[in-house]
């Protein structure tokens, strides 16, 4: 197409979508602390990744932006947690990749009750 000085013209213009892949997570999780990994987009500038105690993602906490693809997550609670990612590139955000969630349980420590002491038998039951 050839343009003149003067004239003006449309032209259409169509971009990629750069979706990156969540890894499945291992659910249930028993410590709270796991990590997130997704497939590599080339041609990014960075990934954005978001938490939600939610599927709808209708109060999401972005936790992650950078250029890598594998962020530790440490430290969380009892409950079921959402991830989405997205890729930023020279012209802007990408859409949000599928939804992944991982459900965290976290196993009760054993606790020793006080054996009384000095035992009257010798015997005693833990």
């Amino acid at each position: 197409m050839d343009v003149v000085a003067g004239q003006t013209t449309t032209a259409e213009v169509t971009m990629q979508r750069f979706v990156p892949t969540l890894t499945e997570l291992a659910s249930p999780d028993i410590d709270g602390a796991y990590t997130l990994a997704w497939s590599e987009v080339e041609e990014i500038t960075g990934y954005t990744v978001q938490e939600s105690v939610e599927e709808a993602f209708s109060s999401p906490t972005a936790i992650y932006s950078g250029a890598g693809m594998t962020p530790a997550i440490e430290g969380k609670g009892d409950g079921t947690y959402w991830y989405r990612v997205r890729a930023t590139g020279r012209y802007g955000d990408g859409v949000w990749g599928a939804v992944r969630s991982v459900e965290v349980v976290i196993l009760g420590v054993p606790v020793l009750q006080t054996i009384p002491s000095p035992d009257a038998d010798g015997t005693y039951t833990v």
